[in-house]
């Protein structure tokens, strides 16, 4: 799909970054507004809330690739995008006790 056509859609944001919580306002999803301005209408620092306004259709999201395994969701491949961004992450945690959740992307992660 061609940037133009991305960009005519809504956006939802968090206002700190889902991996290391570190506040950017509209750049905390890894998103290169200098490069593509978006308009963002909604604004949720909570994935299930940002996904939310995704799966109803009311926005398009800059995910996390591994947000992007949910059949729920549609990627969109951007023909002519002018930058792609990574952002590095260290996992953290203690196995004994972390949650459920924590411990399936522990695994899903160790499995790649």
């Amino acid at each position: 799909m061609p940037l133009e056509a991305v960009l005519a859609h809504p956006f939802a944001c968090p206002t700190r970054s889902l991996l290391c919580g570190a506040q950017r306002g509209a750049r905390s999803d890894g998103w290169r507004a200098e490069a593509a301005p978006r308009a963002i209408r909604y604004w949720a620092d909570d994935l299930h809330l940002l996904l939310a306004f995704v799966r109803r259709g009311e926005a398009l999201a800059y995910l996390p690739q591994f947000v992007l395994e949910d059949p729920a969701l549609v990627r969109v491949e951007v023909a002519d995008r002018a930058v792609e961004a990574t952002e590095t992450a260290w996992f953290v945690w203690d196995r004994r006790t972390a949650p459920g959740w924590l411990k399936a992307t522990a695994a899903a992660l160790r499995a790649d």
